[in-house]
């Protein structure tokens, strides 16, 4: 199996788990903390603040899993805490535990230097790089008028991601992973694949890889049909491999109309990122598999995940960031405790209460792990 280095460090306190990988001068870091029953979001933001400071590390990108109505008090709270925010904040209507904010996940960075992206005078991404890459990770990207159709704010959704990728001096070719949380998916998620696959195919996006992706439901604070969240990674030389990774238990998403890569990989000289897009319970054939059954839905989607994983080599130890979505919000113990029986780390995971794609999927996964060489 593959072995993560020594420079990789997980640490859980009583302020949130973070996952520190450094490499040389820069060090990577993944946050995740979640809300108690007994604090409200303002403490919890002040426990994700002091894990900041105590890192010496700035921010890249954060998203966050609650209520919307928590949205601007929490936002005048970080900046109470931070001063004026330089990175986009993701905010993805949840349930689950019944609780203000379900989690929150944040990738930092310690060493490096940080540009920041405005698009319309609105913060939207962020930029570093190492020896090998440019990274650029896009953050909350939503339409101007969501008033609009779903059809028209879908498509500026994406010229969005363009055009902001296009200040960072790269392009739609370099996207390796995408997030949408569309609101109400289930009714049109139809309609969102249709001009995905056309506008891919306009940009040429077939010729190369095709980005890892999760498309769930979710609402948001402007009330828009469909945010997005967006990582492009550009080769400075030739020491950086970026491939597709197909699934040993589901065929190719692309044949039944979504168009994602099942997960991607992405390798420099001194480790391997694997991108593993949102998973559900789905035979090789794109059917739903246990369909009302939530245990057995659990059971094969953690098996789906953790078959890619064993293929390229890594297992939940190099797992740094963790995501699983259910439809109900009971279903969220279930998960849990599936969790907690296979002896995997809880504390790692985000569970919030969403639509998925189809009526009938009662869970969706999705997780990002590092193997360093």
């Amino acid at each position: 199996m593959g072995q993560m280095r020594k420079q990789t460090r997980t640490e859980t306190t009583s302020d949130g788990n973070v996952i520190r990988i450094s490499r040389g001068k820069l060090t990577e870091i993944f946050i995740k903390v979640s809300q108690n029953e007994k604090e409200n979001p303002a403490e919890m933001f002040s426990r994700l603040s002091r894990i900041i400071k105590a890192e010496g590390a700035e921010i890249v990108k954060m998203d966050v899993f609650g209520h919307c109505s928590n949205y601007d008090k929490s936002v005048e709270f970080l900046k109470s805490a931070a001063g004026e925010l330089s990175w986009p904040i993701t905010w993805v209507q949840g349930g689950g535990y019944g609780l203000a904010i379900e989690g929150v996940q944040v990738y930092a960075i310690k060493g490096g230097e940080i540009e920041t992206i405005k698009l319309d005078g609105r913060i939207v991404g962020r930029t570093f790089q190492d020896d090998c890459a440019r990274y650029c990770l896009l953050g909350d990207m939503r339409p101007r008028k969501p008033s609009a159709g779903r059809e028209e704010q879908t498509r500026e959704i994406f010229e969005s991601i363009e055009a902001s990728l296009r200040l960072a001096n790269m392009s739609i070719s370099s996207v390796v992973r995408t997030w949408f949380y569309n609101d109400h998916i289930s009714e049109w998620y139809g309609l969102f694949n249709e001009i995905r696959t056309g506008f891919f195919k306009e940009r040429g996006v077939f010729n190369g890889v095709v980005p890892a992706s999760t498309g769930i439901g979710g609402n948001n604070p402007a009330g828009a049909a469909t945010t997005a969240s967006v990582l492009a990674i550009q080769p400075l030389n030739k020491s950086v491999t970026i491939r597709e990774v197909t699934s040993p238990l589901q065929g190719s998403a692309i044949k039944y109309g979504s168009s994602f890569s099942r997960a991607v990989e992405v390798e420099t000289p001194d480790l391997r990122r694997l991108f593993i897009s949102g998973t559900a319970s789905i035979d090789q054939h794109g059917r739903t598999a246990h369909i009302t059954d939530i245990d057995r839905q659990i059971e094969l989607t953690m098996q789906v995940v953790d078959a890619i994983l064993r293929s390229q080599k890594m297992n939940s130890n190099n797992v740094t960031r963790a995501t699983a979505y259910v439809k109900k919000p009971e279903y969220s113990g279930k998960f849990v405790k599936y969790l907690q029986n296979c002896r995997l780390a809880v504390e790692n995971w985000v569970v919030s209460q969403n639509d998925i794609c189809r009526d009938e999927l009662l869970v969706e996964v999705e997780l990002d792990a590092i193997a360093q060489l």
